[in-house]
């Protein structure tokens, strides 16, 4: 079960930009949401992680009694700063993680900009609707 829960809490880290950035594409949320969402959430999806890694760990010691393979046994145990360091900076990791969707983002903002702008004469304030464009 650990393992399980593992592997959901990675799969929801990896996924948490794209509804964060689709709401803000397409639902104009403002980036303070979107910038503290994925703090808190990509936090708390770190921490479970790193959590059910290790529990995980010792279920697999646990399947092997008194003599676990010598690997495992050092996985398990070598956890280290691996969960203060997720507890301290989970949220930087979100959000260095973030940073590579931002320039998906972009375009995706650039390209749905493209097909929902108002035509070019509705878009100058005082110009009639049927009046061709202002040349500059």
């Amino acid at each position: 079960m650990n393992h399980v829960l593992y592997v959901s809490s990675v799969l929801a880290f990896l996924t948490l930009p794209i509804p964060l950035l689709a709401f803000r594409l397409f639902r104009r949320t403002p980036w303070w949401v979107v910038v503290l969402s994925m703090a808190t959430l990509g936090w708390l999806f770190v921490n479970a992680g790193v959590r059910f890694y290790y529990d995980h760990l010792g279920d697999l010691l646990a399947t092997y009694g008194d003599n676990p393979p010598q690997d495992l046994l050092d996985r398990w145990s070598a956890d280290g700063a691996k969960f203060v360091f997720a507890f301290v900076f989970g949220w930087l990791y979100a959000l260095i993680y973030l940073l590579p969707w931002l320039v998906l983002y972009g375009a995706a903002h650039g390209i749905h900009g493209l097909f929902t702008k108002p035509p070019l004469a509705a878009a100058q304030p005082g110009a009639p609707a049927d009046a061709p464009p202002a040349r500059r």
